[in-house]
């Protein structure tokens, strides 16, 4: 598979976390909730029930993640990724990107340690391939809800989906930046505006509306179905969309 420097956009991860979420609970980030000091930086889910932090302090020659507007950003090679504590003892099974990649560049890790998504540039072309690492479990990829690894270079947004085989402990997971191996010299640089956390693979209907709420939040491309009952779906799984499924009639 194919790494590129990208700018991402969201990450929706399938997972069981300290918060310990119900069937169809989720624990959400959005880039409002990130915060950033000078030797640490913070992202608070929507509901307060968990939070990743700087792998690293900004120390001995790594920087942190900053937000821009409504991302939060890896700007250098160096940046650190963010982590969960220990104490999020639980498992990911799935996980959903909005992705926004103008251009391929060195390697760069999204998901590391174990479960990496990696990109990797095409040599012969503009495209780009994700691939699973050495270390993780078998990984099945959907681009634009599309059963496919290939990832073309756009300015535009996508959607990348990533099915693992086998679980992974969330307290092994890094978010962007540089991979906990350095040696590789693989990083993530690009930004990161939303991420949100499920018990369990969604069901169809379930991934459906997921695909829908990213598609009119963020212009993406992704063929869904209508948005009958899914503002109540979303509600039930603890996906705040910000009203954006609201109708509002006005008479006179």
């Amino acid at each position: 598979m194919k790494r590129i420097f990208c700018s991402v956009l969201v990450l929706i991860v399938s997972a069981c976390a300290a918060c310990a979420w119900g069937r169809n609970s989720a624990c959400q980030f959005t880039a409002t909730g990130f915060t950033a000091a000078a030797d640490a930086a913070t992202w608070v889910a929507v509901d307060g029930s968990n939070a990743m932090t700087s792998v690293h302090a900004a120390t001995n020659g790594w920087s942190l993640a900053v937000k821009d507007g409504g991302t939060v950003l890896f700007e250098s090679g160096v940046s650190s990724p963010l982590g969960f504590p220990d104490s999020a003892t639980n498992t990911v099974v799935y996980a959903l990107t909005v992705v926004k990649c103008p251009a391929p560049s060195d390697h760069a890790t999204l998901i590391d340690a174990p479960c990496s998504i990696r990109f990797v540039p095409n040599p012969f072309g503009d495209s780009s391939t994700f691939y699973e690492s050495q270390l993780t479990s078998a990984v099945a990829f959907a681009i634009n809800g599309l059963e496919t690894n290939g990832l073309t270079a756009t300015t535009s947004p996508q959607l990348v989906e990533a099915a693992f085989d086998a679980p992974c402990a969330l307290n092994d997971i890094y978010i962007g930046g540089a991979p906990a191996t350095a040696a590789w010299a693989q990083s993530w640089g690009g930004g990161i505006s939303e991420l949100i956390l499920l018990a369990q693979p969604p069901s169809e209907e379930e991934l459906n509306a997921i695909r829908r709420y990213l598609s009119i939040q963020h212009g993406l491309a992704v063929p869904t179905d209508s948005d009958a009952g899914i503002a109540t779906l979303l509600i039930s799984m603890g996906i705040d969309t910000g009203g954006l499924f609201n109708s509002v009639f006005l008479a006179r």
